[in-house]
């Protein structure tokens, strides 16, 4: 028995080959588990393994007969009917199964990345998955931006293409679940620590501020009563200033002392402000600044052209869409796009 067939089959007769040539033409065809047919495939090597075995199948005295080749190189005998349903789906081209059997790749494999072969850097082998895929994009990186500057114009270039996708996003959920596995422990340790200060860290914070709000009706009566002795002083000085200017030349001099004397005491009450609390624990009066949204569409016109408000508009629109929810002045439309 022969361990591969070294004849590529006609395809202008009718022969048992005839299920493949119309697999490979892309026409559905009823599949029976008992009854495999000849032709070229490949499969998986094992589930979600981005490598690929090359198939054989033909007719032989005993039945159908075929053998694997792994990408390794390795070729084994199969049984075909156990495994015909696991790859019937899969035909490929005799061209692609020699190419595969010459030199363990498919002509839709994404390109290897400059470190493959005898100038593979040890970082690529390295048991730190950060080094290791580290180096996988730097290699990666160098490919993709050389394939990048050529046209695709072929059908193995778009499937390439496809091939070289998956290959990135599989390297990116390997970054994404080392990056969990190491950042995990710091996480759950972190969420214990917040779960253990989480009520006591604003406590005492919300104590003082009950506190100082408690305060306040006092220390605004006691701002506003000094406001009032300031204003009386004031006054007091300009009243003085008046009877200085009506009074003789003996009595100016006296008078215009006493309302400069009553001005002084006015700026030196105004400078110490209202305060409560001993040296290192004052309270005081102060005034802040608070907005309160009383008219929001015109608030919002007001906002219109700040860069945030475009941000959260168009983040708002792209939910709508998605939830098919038309809105005055948003476009939905679908567009085509590689995914």
């Amino acid at each position: 028995m022969t361990l591969d067939p070294t004849i590529p089959p006609r395809q202008d007769i009718a022969d048992p080959y005839q299920f493949w040539h119309t697999a490979l033409a892309g026409t559905e065809q009823e599949v029976h588990e008992d009854q495999p047919q000849c032709g070229f495939w490949r499969r998986r090597e094992k589930k979600d393994s981005p490598l690929w075995s090359a198939i054989a199948t033909w007719e032989d005295p005993v039945g159908i007969v075929g053998t694997e080749i792994r990408s390794d190189g390795s070729t084994r005998m199969i049984d075909v009917p156990e495994l015909w349903t696991y790859f019937c789906q899969n035909p490929v081209t005799y061209e692609a199964y020699q190419q595969f059997k010459e030199s363990h790749r498919w002509p839709d494999d994404a390109p290897e990345p400059p470190a493959a072969g005898h100038n593979r850097p040890p970082e690529l082998d390295s048991d730190d998955p950060f080094t290791r895929l580290s180096a996988e994009l730097k290699s990666e990186h160098e490919t993709v931006y050389v394939f990048l500057g050529t046209e695709i114009t072929t059908q193995d270039q778009a499937d390439q293409v496809g091939s070289w996708v998956k290959r990135l996003t599989r390297l990116g959920s390997e970054v994404k679940d080392a990056h969990k596995l190491e950042k995990d422990p710091h996480l759950s340790a972190g969420r214990e620590v917040d779960d253990k200060w989480r009520d006591l860290k604003p406590a005492f914070k919300d104590l003082a501020d009950h506190l100082r709000r408690h305060a306040d009706a006092w220390m605004i009566a006691q701002k506003r009563a000094k406001e009032a002795e300031v204003n009386k002083k004031l006054a007091e000085a300009a009243k003085l200033d008046e009877e200085a200017d009506k009074a003789t030349v003996d009595q100016h001099e006296d008078l215009k002392q006493k309302a400069a004397d009553k001005r002084k005491d006015a700026q030196t009450l105004a400078k110490k402000g209202t305060t409560a609390g001993r040296t290192g624990a004052k309270m005081s009066v102060r005034e802040v600044t608070v907005g309160t949204v009383e008219d929001y569409d015109k608030a919002h016109m007001a906002f219109k052209d700040h860069p945030e408000m475009k941000n959260l508009i168009t983040r708002l629109a792209q939910q709508a869409a998605k939830a098919g929810v038309p809105v005055d002045g948003v476009k939905i439309e679908r567009e085509e796009r590689t995914v």
